[in-house]
């Protein structure tokens, strides 16, 4: 049984830009966590939680990693910096841990995804 799509309301864009702004704000900051996007937001954590989980199915700690993740990859693609410097601009403080969580996110690490993006 799979649920039929959400529709996004203006007012739920309006919710995920505020969480963007926020998220890249802060995007180099290794510390940022989901008390500080509550803390900025003026939520509480499980409403912040109820609310982000219900329009993105992402819990608030997976969007900020998908959020740095996918950002990283457009850094990537523009060839910006080698993959440690990417890696520290999108708030990863540890390079292996980053290439395991965008292996995990893309299936591949960093540089066989760079290599593929050249090759297309």
């Amino acid at each position: 049984v799979q649920p039929h799509e959400i529709a996004v309301s203006s007012l739920d864009e309006r919710f995920i830009q505020k969480i963007i702004k926020v998220v890249e704000t802060h995007l180099d900051d290794t510390q940022l966590s989901v008390d500080m996007v509550t803390t900025e937001l003026g939520m509480s954590r499980t409403n912040l939680h109820k609310k982000l989980k219900a329009i993105t199915g992402l819990a608030t700690s997976e969007f900020i990693q998908d959020f740095r993740l996918r950002r990283a990859a457009q850094l990537i693609d523009k060839k910006t910096d080698n993959f440690a410097q990417i890696a520290f601009q999108v708030g990863f403080a540890d390079q292996s841990y980053f290439t395991k969580c965008f292996k995990k996110k893309f299936g591949k690490t960093p540089s066989e995804y760079a290599n593929l993006q050249q090759e297309n």
